[in-house]
């Protein structure tokens, strides 16, 4: 798990302890009848949605391996590419070039000028 994955997880976590906490200081109040009579209309109109037993059985399987490696300690992490640091080089070899073409021609203009 990278460091950017770790704080990630960090602050979801965080912020899920945050709406436990809100939850139990402030229980959810019963919503306006406007919205229970629109979510009545909305539920009449859109079909209910069940996804199919194979697709529950393969989700639970991997869940449970998944949860599996975490109580383990295993970690699958996809091989580093170095595409970010070729990136960044190629990235500052252009700014380098840039200022040194800015610095050229501030320097012929000024020496044209004398």
């Amino acid at each position: 798990m990278t460091a950017l994955q770790r704080n990630a997880q960090g602050l979801y976590d965080w912020l899920c302890y945050l709406a436990q906490v809100i939850w139990a200081v402030n229980p959810r109040v019963d919503p306006p009848p406007v919205l229970e009579h629109l979510a009545g209309e909305v539920q009449d109109v859109l079909p209910l949605v069940s996804p199919p037993d194979a697709f529950r059985r393969r989700l639970g399987s991997n869940l449970a391996l998944a949860a599996q490696r975490r109580m383990s300690g295993i970690a699958i992490e996809n091989a580093r590419t170095h595409r970010d640091r070729l990136l960044f080089s190629v990235l500052g070899g252009l700014l380098a070039t840039l200022a040194a073409l800015l610095c050229f021609l501030l320097y012929s203009r000024l020496s044209a000028e004398r």
